[in-house]
């Protein structure tokens, strides 16, 4: 194998672990079920915070249906999951935030999921909350669009 080749094999990214930081589901005692689906109140956020030059931590932090009782949603449910992940040590410092931003989000928001899934089924609720996919790449798009509407909002004359 060239040395081209065995370059671009090697995984820029690696995920080492995940631990779930916090879990809190509380139930509506005052929830009256209506026909249809109930609207996903969904509050994403993740922060990323690097550890050495080559390893970080990324949170994801989803809250579902917060102020239950004033918005007639069935329970309120927030989970906060840290990710630890390793990248190379010469990566680039915008590969990196790209690598950061859209793949360990994409890796570790799977277990989100999975988490909110199994809390929902253990809770007996209705039905059990299947979380969507998300595309991270998608999001970042937005977000920066938004980012630079806001910047440009700013600094009109």
């Amino acid at each position: 194998r060239s040395l081209l080749m065995e370059k671009q094999s090697r995984c820029s990214l690696k995920f080492t672990d995940y631990k779930l930081e916090r879990i809190y589901f509380e139930e509506n005692p005052t929830y009256k079920k209506k026909d249809g689906m109930i609207p996903l109140a969904l509050t994403l956020e993740r922060r990323v915070e690097n550890m050495t030059e080559t390893q970080f931590t990324l949170t994801i932090s989803v809250i579902l249906f917060a102020s239950p009782k004033e918005n007639n949603y069935p329970f309120t449910l927030e989970t906060r999951v840290l990710g630890f992940f390793e990248v190379e040590k010469n990566t680039a410092v915008n590969f990196k935030d790209k690598l950061i931003e859209t793949n360990a989000s994409a890796i570790l928001f799977p277990y989100v999921r999975s988490i909110i899934s199994q809390v929902t089924l253990m809770a007996n609720t209705d039905k059990t909350l299947i979380l969507p996919p998300m595309n991270f790449v998608e999001m970042m798009r937005e977000e920066e669009e938004q980012k630079n509407e806001k910047d440009s909002t700013i600094h009109a004359c």
